[in-house]
């Protein structure tokens, strides 16, 4: 119910400062995006991590934390206001906050990047099995790979590298404590989430659309890279119990 009550609320407020007609469209709009879920996947060989990506450039630090109540105080008021948009109340704030902390008990990773000494940007990483598939639905992934979801850029050090930065660290973390690939997808309207990702060193399957029928996943190919085919596990050899159809859209 909590959800709703916060979705409830933004759609008042947009309604209130957009006006009806401007709304409407927005609305629309973000409909369209939602129910055509078409996005790119991208894949990256962690084997072939350069040792150059574990040094960090001298103006970032790069942290990790596994469990919640290792996360410094400091952190957290930094990401909880920086998630927070300006008309949001204290517990709207919160609440954004303690979803995106709930990965914690679902197996998740977090990585964050200070630049001068504040939070610039944070992502997560699931492993197999972690409970990634609500992050990663349509696809299932081997054991020894692990997918990267929810990556943030602070809008006050956008344009200084933050997350391609994070990723490189991150990935050549992983691969130490023995991850092989990992996986990542974005929307296809967001441009500067998939330069980031390539900047970070993925290379692309291919775009998708994807819906759950009945309990299979149905996944729909467009502009798929023909020689990535290896580059993510196929369903029939996954020990996930999560099953999907792909069907290639030329």
């Amino acid at each position: 119910m909590r959800n709703y009550a916060v979705f409830l609320r933004q759609l008042h407020r947009n309604f209130r400062d957009l006006g009806p007609r401007d709304f409407a469209r927005k609305l629309l709009q973000q409909l369209k995006q939602q129910f055509a879920r078409k996005e790119f996947l991208f894949t990256l060989d962690c084997r072939q991590c350069s040792a150059q990506w574990a040094k960090v450039p001298a103006d970032f630090t790069m942290a990790k934390y596994e469990q919640r109540e290792n996360v410094p105080v400091e952190i957290l008021d930094e990401i909880r206001t920086r998630i927070s948009k300006p008309e949001m109340s204290r517990e709207d704030a919160e609440f954004h906050l303690e979803r995106t902390l709930a990965f914690f008990a679902q197996g998740g990773t977090l990585w964050v990047a200070r630049l001068e000494g504040y939070s610039a940007g944070f992502l997560w990483s699931f492993r197999a099995q972690d409970d990634f598939q609500p992050h990663f639905p349509p696809f299932p992934i081997a054991p020894g790979e692990a997918v990267l979801i929810s990556g943030y850029a602070f809008p006050q050090v956008r344009g200084k590298g933050t997350i391609p930065n994070l990723i490189r660290y991150t990935a050549s973390e992983l691969a130490k404590s023995g991850v092989t690939r990992l996986y990542v997808t974005c929307r296809v309207w967001n441009e500067a989430s998939r330069r980031c990702i390539l900047k970070g060193g993925f290379e692309p399957v291919g775009v998708f659309r994807a819906a759950r029928v009945f309990s299979r996943w149905l996944v729909l190919w467009q502009n798929r890279n023909e020689a990535a085919d290896l580059l993510y596990i196929s369903p029939e050899s996954s020990t996930q119990q999560t099953s999907s159809t792909s069907i290639q859209n030329k």
